[in-house]
């Protein structure tokens, strides 16, 4: 039996699985949060980001955005990820996104791959849920 025979198709000879899930709850005055998220890449790995699900909770009426920030070579953009209004639960509007990305991540052995979570206006109680999977190979 070859070595590579139980690793799933979609995973690189050599390459390690990743996934990590941050909840991030945004203060009732700020628009949104930005920052390094999830479980940090080693130093010597790039991180290659393959599939990403949202969940966003906001106050009635307000809209959401949330977008991945990845970083190669000391350079990087945001990935802006569409969402859909689910609707409204008890007391929250909720916004779901599920996509198939391809994005990379440089490891520092510190932090994982940067996500914002913004909201239309700076008022109330919201909170982010990002998953992220891939894998982790050699930079």
């Amino acid at each position: 039996m070859r070595d590579d025979a139980a690793r799933p198709p979609s995973i690189a000879p050599g390459a390690e699985p990743y996934q990590a899930t941050v909840t991030v709850p945004v203060n009732p005055s700020s628009s949104g949060v930005v920052g390094n998220k999830g479980v940090p890449v080693p130093a010597d790995r790039r991180l290659v980001m393959e599939f990403v699900s949202v969940s966003v909770l906001v106050p009635p009426g307000q809209t959401a955005l949330v977008s991945l920030y990845g970083l190669v070579h000391g350079a990087g953009l945001p990935f802006t990820l569409p969402l859909t209004f689910v609707g409204p639960t008890a007391s929250f509007d909720e916004y779901r996104a599920t996509h198939q990305v391809r994005v990379y991540h440089d490891g520092n052995g510190v932090n994982g791959p940067g996500a914002g979570c913004l909201r239309s206006v700076p008022s109330g109680n919201a909170s982010c849920s990002v998953t992220i999977s891939g894998y982790l190979i050699g930079k």
